[in-house]
């Protein structure tokens, strides 16, 4: 059988913000009864100097002036027990206030850290909730109006093409041709439908999940040795310098920063090109450099590389979705770091990703 008690206490210890939580009602309550202690205690010297001086009693000798003290002291904790509870609810008030415009669809909606008394870590998670679902709500509009309009390309090329397949006199070369058009554009769409997926979820969170320590070096030699058939192909030159590096962060995630901007250089950059992958240490930092010789950017074009579904049109040959970059710099910012680029068109770009260890 469950014991709620050891499980209430077991979540305290887990949790750090119920626990500062806790701590700060705790303080509340204790100063609400040192308070209520202080007012009693005073309330009965009073009482005791007023029947000394003008009664010659003391308390205990006199049963009516014992009783008569019970009533200044009553009056005494009433009122202050009534005031803590009208400065405590007034907090509450506001908090179910701001509860109610969240419900109604206001998101905009916050409230005060700095005067929240005991609730301040109540109030903090509140203005954090209204943020995030602000977010989503942003998202769901930009997924709406950016996602409908990158699926249109390639709906009508599987459309038109289906259509074009059943005609009967269609020689089978064309058929083929046109089957293997339909079966790119249906990758791309599955590739476009995860990566918008994994941009959207990474948009709404506001901390990095399941973080473990691991070697970061080893992870980013592992995606330049799945991407080396591509570097064959072109004959491009791959020189990895990396030294040991160890980082907490979750390999999944990071496993994308690396693909995309390691793959993004193998993409840009010509027929026996070159890329660069180092690394360096500087006060807690890591700074990992991936740079490549190709076709390079124009400060414009920088300006906009991080934006979703933004992609260089000088490589006709290659195609992209455009959620590479906005993925890669989404979740390099969960963990506090960035994202630089430095580019000269025509002779190529640097990416350097600061890490903080």
């Amino acid at each position: 059988m469950n014991n709620p008690v050891k499980n209430l206490k077991q979540l305290i210890r887990q949790n750090q913000k119920l626990r500062k939580q806790l701590h700060s009602l705790t303080k509340w309550i204790l100063f609400e009864s040192i308070t209520i202690s202080i007012g009693a205690t005073c309330t009965f010297l009073s009482v005791q100097t007023i029947a000394v001086k003008f009664f010659d009693h003391q308390l205990g000798e006199d049963p009516i002036i014992s009783l008569g003290m019970l009533f200044p002291m009553g009056i005494l904790v009433a009122t202050l027990s009534f005031s803590f509870s009208l400065y405590l609810i007034r907090y509450f008030l506001k908090l179910s206030h701001g509860l109610a415009q969240i419900a109604d669809g206001d998101y905009d909606t916050l409230l005060d850290e700095d005067h929240a008394g005991p609730l301040r870590e109540v109030y903090h998670d509140f203005n954090q909730m209204g943020r995030e679902l602000k977010s989503v709500r942003a998202l769901k509009e930009d997924f709406t109006n950016e996602f409908s309009h990158e699926f249109k390309t390639p709906l009508t090329s599987i459309s038109g093409f289906a259509h074009l397949l059943l005609e009967r006199d269609l020689p089978k070369e064309q058929r083929e041709k046109y089957l293997q058009i339909i079966a790119n554009e249906a990758d791309r769409l599955t590739e476009l439908t995860k990566n918008q997926l994994l941009l959207s979820n990474l948009e709404t969170q506001q901390l990095p999940p399941d973080k473990e320590p691991y070697s970061l070096d080893e992870q980013i030699r592992t995606c330049v040795i799945c991407l080396y058939p591509q570097c064959q192909e072109k004959n491009i030159d791959v020189s990895v310098e990396l030294s040991p590096m160890t980082y907490y962060g979750n390999q999944e995630l990071m496993q994308h920063v690396w693909q995309n901007l390691i793959g993004n250089a193998v993409k840009y950059t010509p027929e026996h090109g070159r890329i660069t992958i180092s690394s360096k240490e500087t006060d807690s930092v890591y700074e990992i450099s991936v740079s490549d010789t190709g076709i390079g950017m124009t400060e414009e074009e920088i300006q906009k590389i991080f934006q979703k579904y933004y992609q260089v049109k000088k490589e006709k040959s290659s195609k992209g979705l455009g959620l590479g970059l906005p993925i890669a710099a989404r979740i390099v910012e969960l963990y506090n770091g960035r994202i630089s680029v430095s580019s000269i068109p025509g002779k190529g770009t640097v990416f350097t990703v600061f890490l903080t260890f």
